[in-house]
């Protein structure tokens, strides 16, 4: 059995919630009044010297709390007026670029007297053979529908389509498109139809561009 006498182990603690720097100031503030009321705190000075000095700092980060949240709402009021103001910018921008081609009337010496840029015409890049010619991810009942990526440069596209690769006699006549897609309707469930396209380009010698691979779409019932 053992005769040792219990030590007193007693370790003081705050209970109050200190994840936060303004939990931190709330528990920080309740627990320096609370000390400083007590009846052991003046013959404690090193206790005395301490709860002072964590004070200061308290008080410190309390001020940078409240300066934080007061930055934070200007922050807010900044944000909420930048779209409006940044759509005035550029309303006003274009008026004096505007008013400066007026002025100039043509001249570039004229405009680079106002010491800023004059647009430099960039010549439209000629159009090549179109890409990723491919059936669409979500087809229709009875449609063969394809699409392409964009070709930078075409004005326009000519499509065929066809039943068999390997006999013109199946070709359709070249159907002039818009956009980068097509869509043929009425077609046999379980089919197959072949499309190939090619990209419109007055600039090229023939006005267009050689035909894309053809490339398979099965018609889905």
């Amino acid at each position: 059995m053992s005769n040792r006498v219990p030590v007193d182990q007693a370790n003081p603690q705050i209970n109050e919630p200190m994840v936060t720097a303004e939990e931190m100031v709330q528990a920080g503030s309740d627990t320096i009044a609370k000390i400083n009321t007590s009846v052991n705190i003046a013959t404690a000075s090193e206790v005395a010297a301490n709860v002072k000095a964590w004070a200061t700092v308290n008080t410190a980060l309390d001020t940078n709390n409240k300066a934080k949240a007061n930055a934070k709402a200007l922050l807010q009021q900044a944000e909420t007026a930048e779209p409006a103001l940044v759509r005035r910018w550029k309303v006003r921008r274009n008026m004096v670029l505007t008013s400066i081609k007026s002025f100039g009337d043509g001249s570039k010496q004229a405009v680079q007297g106002f010491n800023v840029d004059v647009e430099q015409k960039q010549a439209a890049p000629l159009a090549v053979v179109p890409l990723n010619l491919h059936a669409m991810k979500k087809p229709k009942p009875t449609y063969a529908s394809v699409r392409w990526d964009p070709t930078p440069g075409a004005h326009g596209y000519l499509l065929q389509h066809c039943t068999n690769t390997a006999d013109p006699t199946t070709f359709s006549a070249a159907i002039s498109v818009s956009g980068a897609r097509y869509q043929l309707t009425g077609q046999t469930p379980g089919t197959t139809v072949w499309f190939r396209v090619a990209a419109c380009d007055s600039a090229l010698p023939n006005g267009q561009t050689p035909f894309s691979a053809w490339v398979p779409v099965v018609v889905i019932g």
